[in-house]
């Protein structure tokens, strides 16, 4: 942000999280699960926050105290963009969270797949959300959350199996049990698609095309290496 004012910069353009949106305190938790950008994690609830969910959701903060604190003759515009997490096919073959997760189903290294629901987003609505917010005056100082829906892990897990499986790919098929007790985070996406124009790829296209471009990259194997234990 310092250097952002020492460059004359008209607008700068943040990746939060929904991370930095979702971790409220319970009495604060909607009604209907349903969390928008006037949503904050808040770092002293008395269930505490994990340090990713707690870095987020400072730094953000961080981010419109100095714009808030700036003399108007000196105010750059910012835009934050809060993905959840994010799918759809990576460009390098370092690891990545999600990917790992793609690749532990599909080599069949995760012994159950979780009926646990976590809110997703494909990395190239992620991309072109960034861009618009650059592009659209609409968007200056407001936040984003890019969320296309929130689906379980198997529903991440289902559309790859039934494209791998048939190949002989030893997926990952054993689903765990829903939890009845869990509480779902959904995630309302007006803004990123009135404002910022995001279409939201179809999920099945986000994680197949994951899938498919992780084999490209050989980050995955259909015969991986055994793993000592």
């Amino acid at each position: 942000m310092k250097a952002c004012l020492a460059a004359g910069v008209r607008r700068c353009v943040i990746t939060s999280s929904c991370a930095a949106i979702m971790d409220v305190a319970d009495a604060d938790k909607p009604a209907d699960r349903n969390f928008n950008e006037s949503h904050w994690s808040n770092p002293d609830r008395s269930q505490g926050m994990a340090n990713y969910a707690k870095s987020k959701v400072l730094a953000e903060k961080a981010a419109w105290d100095f714009q808030a604190a700036l003399p108007e003759d000196q105010k750059f515009e910012v835009v934050v963009i809060n993905p959840s997490f994010v799918m759809g096919p990576p460009l390098r073959k370092e690891f990545f969270t999600s990917g790992d997760f793609m690749a532990k189903v599909m080599e069949g290294k995760m012994e159950t797949v979780s009926g646990d629901h976590l809110g997703a987003v494909d990395v190239r609505d992620v991309a072109f959300a960034h861009l618009q917010a650059i592009k659209v005056p609409e968007a200056a100082n407001r936040r984003f959350i890019l969320s296309h829906f929130s689906p379980s892990f198997q529903e991440y897990a289902k559309p790859v199996i039934d494209k791998y499986v048939p190949l002989g790919w030893p997926c990952s098929t054993n689903f765990a049990a829903a939890n009845p007790d869990e509480y779902i985070h959904l995630f309302d996406n007006t803004a990123s698609r009135e404002v910022l124009g995001v279409p939201y790829i179809e999920w099945s296209k986000t994680v197949v095309d994951m899938a498919d471009k992780m084999v490209e990259l050989g980050t995955v194997s259909k015969t991986p290496a055994a793993v000592a234990v």
